[in-house]
Parts: C-alpha cells; sequence; structure tokens
C-alpha cells in the first residue's frame, strides 16, 4: 500500500496535458481488515482488493460487484464484446 500511495503522488504531479486520468483511491481499515477500491473513470479501470478476514474479504467482494453494476456497460459494449463488458461478466461470475 505505500508503494500505491508513493505512485499516486508520482501521478499527481505530473501535468494534466501530459497524463491526463481522473484517479480515485478509497480505503478503508479497521482493525486486522483492510480495503481499497481503485476508480480511474476517464479509461474505466476498477481495481482494489482486500485482508483480515473471510468476512471482510466477502465484504471487499460484494462491494466490488455492486461498483462494477453502477458503472456498468454500453450498448456498443455489450454489442462488441469490448474488454469493459467482459470484465463485467468475469466481476459478476465470481462468487
Amino acid at each position: 500500500m505505500e508503494q500505491n500511495e508513493l505512485r499516486q503522488q508520482a501521478a499527481e504531479r505530473i501535468a494534466k496535458e501530459e497524463f491526463d486520468i481522473d484517479l480515485h483511491i478509497y480505503k478503508k481499515d479497521d482493525n486486522d481488515t483492510h480495503i481499497d477500491f481503485v476508480l480511474e473513470s476517464k479509461y474505466g479501470y476498477i481495481g482494489g482488493g482486500a485482508s483480515g478476514s473471510k468476512t471482510a474479504i466477502r465484504k471487499y467482494e460484494r462491494m466490488y460487484r455492486d461498483v462494477y453494476q453502477y458503472y456498468g456497460v454500453t450498448k456498443d459494449d455489450i454489442e462488441h464484446r469490448t474488454k469493459r463488458y467482459e470484465d463485467l461478466i468475469r466481476t459478476l461470475a465470481r462468487r
């Protein structure tokens, strides 16, 4: 996580004209549980991870599916079977 934070800080220092992204990192820490989401809305990246108890990991997986469903896919994504569409299908197929 420390390395991720350093990378984000370095990315934020790059001028928008050179590297135009809309990156957001959301974190939740509670005792031995850590959950983080990484969202980049311009290029459609959604990622993250969880560590800790099995309950926390299941909670993260439910939230991850919900985030993917919220961002959805376009009709064009479905018709052309884009990477975005395939990622959504993989995510929804997870337990």
